[in-house]
C-alpha cells in the first residue's frame, strides 16, 4: 500500500496469515505540518533545519509477534517492532509495540512512542523564554483495506486501541 498525501508518504505490507513479515517505511515532509500557528511552525522548520532535510522517517526491519487474539470477528495482535528513526537525516534505533486490528477487510496499524531531540543532534530551543522539551511524543495511525486501493479515510477507519507498553 502507497499513499502520498499533503505531508505524510507511506508504504504498508502487511499479510494476516504472516503477520512477521510486516513491512512499513513512513516519511513525513514537516512543510506539510501545520500546528495553527504560523509562528510556531516556522521556529520548528528551523529547529529540524526542514530547508536541509525536509523529513522524518522511520522504516521496520524487524518484527516479533507477541500475541494473536481472535474476538468474535475481529482480530488484534501486538507487535514488537523494529527499525531506524530518522530526523535532521540522523538515524536512531527504535524499537516499539504496534497493534493492528482487523475486522473484515479493514485494518489499522497502531503505535506511539517518544522521540528525543538531542538524539537526532537538535538541540532543544527557548521561545519566549520558555525552554522547549527534549521529549516530542509520536503517533502513529494509519487505516486502510486489505483488499483495497491504499490507506482510508479516518471516518472509515476502525476505532483505535492503544498499543500496550513493551
Amino acid at each position: 500500500v502507497t499513499d502520498s498525501g499533503r505531508s505524510i508518504e507511506s508504504e504498508l505490507s502487511f499479510d494476516p496469515a504472516a503477520p512477521q513479515n510486516l513491512s512499513v517505511k513512513i516519511l513525513v515532509n514537516f512543510f506539510g505540518c501545520d500546528s495553527a500557528n504560523e509562528s510556531r511552525d516556522s521556529n520548528m522548520l528551523d529547529t529540524v533545519e526542514a530547508y536541509i532535510t525536509p523529513y522524518a522517517g522511520w522504516s521496520s526491519e524487524k518484527v516479533v509477534v507477541v500475541s494473536d487474539r481472535q474476538d468474535g470477528e475481529q482480530r488484534t495482535l501486538e507487535l514488537d517492532v523494529a527499525g531506524p528513526f530518522s530526523v535532521r537525516g540522523q538515524a536512531v534505533p527504535l524499537s516499539t509495540r504496534v497493534t493492528v486490528t482487523i475486522k473484515g477487510d479493514r485494518a489499522r496499524v497502531v503505535t506511539t512512542f517518544d522521540s528525543h531531540l538531542k538524539d537526532h543532534g537538535i538541540k532543544p530551543p527557548s521561545l519566549l523564554g520558555i525552554k522547549v522539551a527534549d521529549t516530542v511524543p509520536v503517533r502513529v495511525d494509519l487505516s486502510f483495506r486489505l483488499d483495497g486501493p491504499g490507506l482510508m479515510p479516518a471516518a472509515e477507519a476502525l476505532p483505535a486501541q492503544q498499543p500496550a507498553s513493551m
